[in-house]
Order: structure tokens, then C-alpha cells, then sequence
């Protein structure tokens, strides 16, 4: 390796290193309320006073507004003794908003690091599910419903004849609904229909259920059960289907698809939506966005579905191509897809 070479290696590795440590203040202070009380307060705030206002410690609190004002997220000022911190306001935006996807993996990936440093190793077990480490289900799930407002707006315009039937009153099932943030946006929006959600997680359904008690939704069910192993009453008796970064989740997609078939009356539509469109680093090393999904796949979703040498683990890319394969062996057909953000895909499938 030329000496330019080492040095330009050296300077990225710096750089990875400063951004790594910074990015974890950056998500806890966002977890904590810092961020958004210094965009939305008009003047500058001693630490202190930051700490009074979100019941923080301050020496903590001035640690962390210490990072992010050498990271040049936080502007400070100096009064005498004190220093003043802020963020101005059409700056700080961003901070607010859905321009930062990938915040929430910070710490939801902290959150398994020793848990999953072991199953890396050749003599540790081969994966940890997610309701083994329950803290961090509640910071992926932050980092996932950025995107669900988004792909609302995508299947209602796609899916054939959905709009219609959800104001007239159909019978709507989420299959990994988590705690809910999804199919409550359709619940909602459509009072008319009934929706049920399930998942396997108790812990999420304890949540969501929290969340769907505080918005009043009487069309709302959410039920504790697992894709493999669907109840034949379930049978044909609903009229629409949707997942959410599911399918790679599962250590036999096969199985798990065609038991979603199983749950939909015959030309009813399924609505799946992945990450993609490539499964092949080659393709995805120059898309933004791509490295922190595969640390998301390391430390998620390779060990939700990685349960012994015979286990069919994706990780998070499931690929388009791969994705349309397990759709069309499992009797759906493809009316369409459609990718968003750059690196998600809805996809669009009908029973045949």
C-alpha cells in the first residue's frame, strides 16, 4: 500500500472513529429531549437550565452539549462565567424531522453489542431474538416508523381498489405488527374497517396495546401469535395483508409466506415491504445508507433468524429479485413494486 494510501486510510478511519462516538451523543441526547428543547428554545441555555428543563443531571447534560458543540451540531457562547447553548432554529430542523433514519440504531445496536460480540465468535451461540433484549425492540422501532407515513402514502396509491374498500369496511391483518405503529396509522385513517395486528412478542403487544388504549381505536385488535403456526379459523377471513421488514426476519420466508397466502381470501392483495432492491454489496457500497442497514442486519437481523447452520438468514437485503422469487413460489403474484428512500421496497402482491 502507497504511503498516500495509509495516510488517506488513516484519515477515514479517524473520522469513522470521531463521527462513531459522536453519533451515539447524538442519539442520546435526541432520546433524551436536548435536541429538540435547543431548537425550539429561542435563547441560548446554560447547561443548567437545559438539565432543569428535561429533569437531566447537569454535569452529564454539559458532557454531552460539550460533544455536539465540537461536532458543530450546537452552538455555545461564552457570558462571563457561563456558557450559553443553543441551536438555531432553521438549522436544527433537520434534527426534528425524518432526515435522520438511522439515529435510532445507535443505541439499539449499543444496546446488544456484548450479547451479539458472543455469537459472533465460533464457540458462542449462533443468534439472540429480538424479545431477548427488549430495551433495544423499543429503540428499532423509533428508527423504523420514520419511514411508515411514507409507505401509507405508497400502497394506498398502488394497491388496486384499497382506498375504496378500506372507507367501505374490510378486514385488514398486520403479521409482525410489533407494537402497532403501523396498522394504527390505518386504523385511524379508515374507522370503517377492522384491522388486526400479531406479532410473537408479548412485550410489543404490551406496548402497543398501551399506544392503541391512549388513541382510542375500537377497529383495532392486536393478538399474540406466531406465522408458523396460524390457526385454520384464520383462514381466508380477511381481505388485506401487510408486513414491514418481516420476511427477512424469518429463519423459513417460505413457510412464513405462504401461511400469510393462508389468511387471505382468493384475488385479495398482500402488500410486502423490504429492504432492497440488491442483496449484493458490490451493488449496495456506494448507496447512502447501506452501511449502517448492514450494521442494523448484525446486530438485528442476521441473529433473529440465524438459529443453527440450517437456517435460511438473509439479513436485512433480502433483494428484490429474491423477494419476487419467494412470492411467486408461494402463489402471489406481482402487480408491482416500488422503491422509495433508496434503499426500501414495497412491493404489491395478489393471490392467486
Amino acid at each position: 500500500m502507497a504511503s498516500s494510501e495509509r495516510k488517506s486510510l488513516k484519515k477515514k478511519l479517524e473520522e469513522i472513529i470521531h463521527y462513531s462516538t459522536v453519533g451515539f451523543v447524538l442519539s442520546v441526547a435526541q432520546e433524551l429531549g436536548i435536541l429538540e428543547l435547543l431548537v425550539l428554545t429561542d435563547q441560548p441555555m446554560t447547561s443548567q437550565e437545559v438539565a432543569n428543563r428535561k429533569e437531566l443531571k447537569e454535569r452529564y447534560t454539559r458532557e454531552l452539549l460539550n460533544c455536539l458543540v465540537c461536532a458543530q451540531i450546537v452552538d455555545v457562547e461564552c457570558h462571563g462565567n457561563e456558557h450559553y447553548y443553543n441551536i438555531d432554529r432553521e438549522k436544527g430542523s433537520i434534527l426534528l424531522d425524518d432526515s435522520l433514519p438511522f439515529m435510532g440504531s445507535v443505541t439499539s445496536s449499543y444496546m446488544r453489542y456484548g450479547s451479539i460480540k458472543k455469537c459472533i465468535q465460533k464457540d458462542g451461540p449462533y443468534g439472540l431474538p429480538y424479545t431477548q433484549n427488549l430495551p433495544s425492540v423499543l429503540a428499532l422501532n423509533k428508527l423504523s416508523t420514520l419511514r411508515y407515513n411514507t409507505e401509507v402514502d405508497i400502497i394506498l396509491q398502488n394497491t388496486p381498489g384499497l382506498m375504496d374498500e378500506l372507507e367501505a369496511g374490510i378486514n385488514v391483518i398486520e403479521i409482525g405488527c410489533g407494537m402497532g405503529a403501523f396498522i394504527s396509522r390505518l386504523a385511524k385513517r379508515f374507522p370503517a374497517s377492522t384491522f388486526t395486528g400479531f406479532d410473537y412478542s408479548s412485550f410489543c403487544l404490551e406496548k402497543g396495546r398501551e399506544a392503541i388504549s391512549a388513541m382510542n381505536l375500537p377497529n383495532l385488535t392486536m393478538i399474540q401469535l406466531d406465522v408458523f403456526d396460524i390457526p385454520e379459523e384464520m383462514y381466508a377471513k380477511y381481505d388485506f395483508a401487510l408486513t414491514n421488514e418481516v420476511i427477512h426476519c424469518l429463519p423459513d420466508p417460505t413457510l412464513g409466506l405462504t401461511n400469510i397466502r393462508k389468511l387471505l381470501r382468493p384475488g385479495c392483495y398482500y402488500v410486502m415491504t423490504e429492504v432492497g432492491p440488491e442483496d449484493d454489496v458490490m451493488l449496495n457500497k456506494n448507496t447512502l445508507g447501506a452501511g449502517p442497514l448492514y450494521c442494523i442486519s448484525a446486530f438485528h437481523c442476521v441473529p433473529q433468524t440465524y438459529l443453527d447452520e440450517k437456517s435460511t438468514t438473509h439479513g436485512v437485503f433480502l433483494g428484490k429479485d429474491t423477494a419476487i422469487q419467494y412470492a411467486k413460489d408461494t402463489g402471489f403474484n406481482v402487480v408491482s413494486s416500488h422503491l422509495h428512500s433508496e434503499l426500501f421496497v414495497v412491493y404489491v402482491l395478489q393471490v392467486i
